[in-house]
């Protein structure tokens, strides 16, 4: 790296206009330093810094001990004179192979099958907006930005007219408005049962894979969502459950509000529960992180790669496998939805800690 190009790095990350390659160059050198003679820094010293440091443009970034200078813009000549001798992170640009041979894989849209109480299967992704069919005392409709709205009639009978289902594939996501007015978006390779409209004494769903459910209140009416190993209680409040068949962990995370998982747990917004068998464990986390993919980001917190792998291959619709000895470190950051794979993997190669090849539809992910 030449002076100039160093310099200009840093003016950038004072303004705050670093690109997101030029913020994982940058704040690779920052992790990367051995800043002899800075060791005395407190906790919430190197955390402020590295707050500060990932304020401008977050991105994936390796996850490892820091020690770091005082203020990076203090340090700025510092950095400067040592930038010639510092190694340049292939992050700068995208592996022409990698890209090559990536370049039919899209990232996921919003598509989803809906199954209605007679068997009836409707293709959202093709469905034209407006009224669908009618169940019960419901219409189904379609809005023009494709959400699925399920509306009671005013009048009609009431009635459930039976469980619908919605699907999303893998490499599909979808939003859908229920008859309480509670709002669910699904993630990909993820199915909900449901009844057209709620009767009785509480509103029950299944689901499989992950929702992000922001529930309309009724205190005499408690919203139930039944799933894997656990059972989630609320009367109104927004929380996101993750319960994919095939997986050991089922979680649950609360953004605001409170419900109970098993009738034994109440969780505080700020809090993640997961369930393992009849084990539950309850973990303070950030809900910006488990809830990120309904905003159409990645974003992870200290995860490995084969939790980080098991999202890209569902929202990608790719196999993943591997190949010798795979890192135990963790990651950290975040990166579009709606990006090419190959900037995902390319960001991630970037640490230098794990690389990857791609032959058709399958990733293979190497040390």
């Amino acid at each position: 790296m030449q002076y100039e190009k160093a310099r200009i790095l840093l003016d950038k990350f004072e303004r705050g206009t670093l690109s997101q390659t030029e913020t994982v160059i940058l704040e690779s050198w920052y992790l990367d330093w051995p800043v002899e003679g800075h060791d005395d820094l407190s906790q919430s010293e190197i955390s402020s810094e590295l707050k500060i440091l990932r304020s401008s443009v977050p991105d994936l970034v390796h996850t490892k001990r820091l020690r770091l200078f005082p203020r990076l813009v203090a340090a700025a000549s510092v950095l400067i004179a040592v930038a010639a001798g510092v190694y340049y992170l292939a992050a700068q640009r995208s592996s022409p192979e990698l890209v090559i041979s990536t370049k039919n894989i899209r990232p996921g849209f919003n598509q989803a099958i809906l199954t209605l109480a007679n068997g009836k299967k409707i293709p959202l992704k093709s469905a034209q907006a407006g009224s669908l069919s009618i169940q019960g005392n419901a219409v189904i409709k379609k809005a023009g930005d494709g959400t699925l709205i399920y509306d009671l009639r005013p009048g009609a009978p009431q009635g459930e007219g039976g469980y619908n289902t919605i699907r999303t594939p893998r490499g599909g996501q979808y939003k859908i408005i229920l008859s309480d007015g509670t709002s669910v978006w699904l993630n990909a390779d993820s199915y909900l049962r449901f009844p057209s409209s709620f009767t009785g004494s509480e509103r029950r769903v299944e689901l499989s894979g992950e929702a992000y459910f922001e529930v309309a209140k009724n205190r005499q009416k408690p919203f139930i969502v039944t799933g894997k190993s656990q059972t989630v209680e609320v009367l109104g409040t927004h929380f996101d459950v993750s319960t994919y068949p095939g997986e050991t962990i089922s979680r649950t995370t609360l953004v605001e509000g409170s419900i109970k998982i098993n009738g034994k747990v109440t969780l505080k917004p700020g809090e993640q529960s997961r369930v393992r068998g009849k084990e539950i464990e309850v973990i303070a986390v950030d809900p910006a992180n488990a809830v990120a993919w309904k905003d159409g980001k990645f974003r992870f917190e200290n995860e490995n790669i084969k939790d980080i792998m098991r999202e890209v291959s569902r929202w990608y619709d790719v196999e993943v496998s591997y190949q010798g000895e795979i890192t135990h470190q963790e990651f950290s950051g975040s990166v579009s939805r709606f990006d090419e794979i190959a900037k995902v993997l390319d960001l991630l190669q970037s640490t230098n800690t794990v690389h990857f090849k791609a032959e058709g539809r399958r990733i293979i992910v190497m040390p």
